[in-house]
């Protein structure tokens, strides 16, 4: 379990980040990028989601991957409120504008968390530079 005071330790930006929960579980990053990652394309596909789309960019898509990670992991037992999955939003220099994506903070063979960001229209696991990450302007938890 980890607390938003935790959290913003971790997190690279402090401007703009919103807690909903007051406790979140820390989702295990095998299961994470494995099972997770599994449901939520199977999830996507279904709905021909993928796609980019002026009604489903990158925002809703960022925001269907929180969902549907709450849920999912929800199924497990947990004393957390949340799970330590959310949107953030970042000026991108691969895109040239603005883009949402997700940050997680997972731990790997049972150790401390770690934050890592994802790219839900993949979904793959990401790196952001240091000047993208000191241009996270918004992130929700």
């Amino acid at each position: 379990m980890i607390t938003p005071q935790k959290m913003l330790e971790m997190f690279p930006s402090f401007r703009g980040v919103e807690f909903a929960d007051s406790s979140y579980a820390v989702p295990d990053y095998d299961w994470l990028i494995t099972e997770f990652f599994s449901y939520y394309t199977e999830f996507m596909r279904k709905f021909n989601a993928f796609e980019w789309r002026t009604s489903h960019d990158c925002d809703d898509k960022a925001r269907t991957f929180c969902v549907l990670a709450s849920l999912a992991h929800g199924q497990k037992t947990r004393p957390a409120e949340g799970i330590a999955i959310g949107e953030v939003w970042y000026y991108s220099q691969r895109l040239g504008g603005y883009h949402a994506i997700n940050a997680a903070f997972a731990s790997k063979k049972k150790h401390q968390p770690e934050l890592v960001f994802i790219e839900p229209q993949v979904p793959a696991v990401i790196s952001l530079t240091d000047q993208e990450k000191q241009s996270i302007f918004k992130a929700r938890f």
